[in-house]
């Protein structure tokens, strides 16, 4: 059996990742995002204690 990837899965499906940091330079959380279709994102937020949390395009998550 193989190790799944969830990170590598994350950059093959095209999720932009983006590192937020605190004011002293340490890693707050870690985004991906996807546009789904125009102004409709899927959204995870991995954090620093590597809990997971995330938003659901079905109500549409909207950029404005």
């Amino acid at each position: 059996m193989s190790n799944f990837d969830f990170y590598h899965f994350l950059a093959e499906n095209r999720y932009q990742k983006e590192t937020i940091r605190e004011a002293n330079g340490q890693i707050f959380c870690t985004n991906y995002q996807k546009e789904l279709e125009e102004n409709t994102w899927n959204s995870l937020t991995v954090h620093k204690d590597k809990t997971i949390t995330g938003t659901s395009p079905k109500n549409g998550l909207v950029f404005k």
